[in-house]
């Protein structure tokens, strides 16, 4: 339902299913009933939290074909979040997206399944809502992403450095557009 409810493409649909195979496993390898624990205003906890993050830096088929002691056992000894030493480990861009897309169906699951069953303004329902937005928050940020999302993203310089790039290309335009060959370029910021 959440993948359907959200995403119209495709490959899309694949794409965001793996992080949620990978959270799949997570939970039956746990032993993990996320809706028995909305009844004690639970979500996960921090030593969940941070085998999950380990878990995202496993290929989905690898982790999918161990048994739950081994998925235990990977998940539960390295809680540092370096992938280093394991083999096959996906990029941390890969683990980033997968860790967001279960952030994102937590809150789903939240919203859509379980406040609904939920008397309004009960303490349990309050309380229920700080657990899943805190998890949440906490995965999309667990995992250090060292690549950037758009290959043209421009970082910023402080103002005061821009003001005096851009001031002495404006004013020096001729000098610093030129060709090859020390012709001024075809494209001047100003005419002359």
């Amino acid at each position: 339902m959440y993948l359907n409810s959200r995403y119209d493409n495709p490959h899309t649909i694949v794409a965001a299913a793996r992080g949620l195979r990978v959270f799949n496993r997570f939970v039956d390898a746990f032993d993990i009933d996320i809706a028995s624990r909305a009844l004690e205003a639970g979500c996960l906890t921090e030593g969940e939290k941070k085998a999950l993050c380990q878990l995202v830096f496993y290929p989905v088929e690898q982790i999918e074909g161990m048994s739950d002691r081994a998925v235990r056992m990977i998940a539960s000894a390295q809680k540092n979040g370096d992938p280093s030493p394991i083999t096959g480990a996906v990029e941390s861009n890969t683990a980033v997206k997968q860790l967001l897309q279960i952030a994102e169906f937590l809150l789903w699951y939240l919203e859509k399944v379980l406040e609904p069953r939920m008397p309004l303004g009960s303490p349990v329902a309050e309380a229920l809502r700080r657990a899943y937005e805190s998890c949440a928050k906490e995965l999309k940020r667990a995992v250090g992403d060292n690549k950037s999302s758009h290959p043209h993203k421009i970082k910023s310089v402080p103002t005061k450095r821009f003001l005096e790039i851009y001031a002495a290309l404006y004013f020096h335009a001729e000098d610093i557009l030129q060709t090859k060959s020390g012709k001024p370029g075809s494209n001047p910021i100003h005419p002359s």
